[in-house]
């Protein structure tokens, strides 16, 4: 089922206006699983990475994605991802077509073991969800 929120990609002079709102998303997903600080998702925005948020008429989620270079071409990466349930499956596609216009090949998602339930056409890369975008 498709949600009835909406993806929006945060126009990059915009970020610090969404920020604060997202942040809490944002720190709780890093909280729970992965690598990344707060801080170290905020720098990579100021880096170039988008920030991306599920949007209803409130802030439901937030999804930072950067595009990095691998072996194998370039490569959509999820920095971060956080919020309330939402059909990430359905919103992500728009996430993967951004990122097959970009050129990307792979689109790489690192998180919790659940991720797989909801992106099951992804295959798993130790604990990394990984999927061809030009298939």
């Amino acid at each position: 089922m498709r949600s009835s929120a909406d993806l929006v990609c945060v126009y990059p002079p915009q970020v610090d206006e969404f920020w604060p709102h997202a942040e809490p998303l944002l720190k709780k997903a890093t909280e729970r699983c992965g690598s990344w600080s707060i801080g170290e998702v905020k720098r990579e925005i100021d880096k170039g990475a988008l920030l991306w948020i599920v949007w209803d008429g409130s802030l439901k989620a937030a999804c930072v994605t950067r595009l990095v270079h691998d072996p194998r071409g370039l490569v959509l990466d999820v920095v971060a991802c956080g919020g309330e349930g939402q059909d990430w499956r359905g919103l992500y596609e728009e996430i993967e077509d951004y990122g097959r216009n970009e050129g990307c090949v792979i689109s790489r998602i690192s998180g919790r073991e659940g991720w797989k339930r909801i992106f099951r056409d992804y295959d798993v890369a130790w604990i990394t969800l990984e999927r061809r975008l030009d298939s």
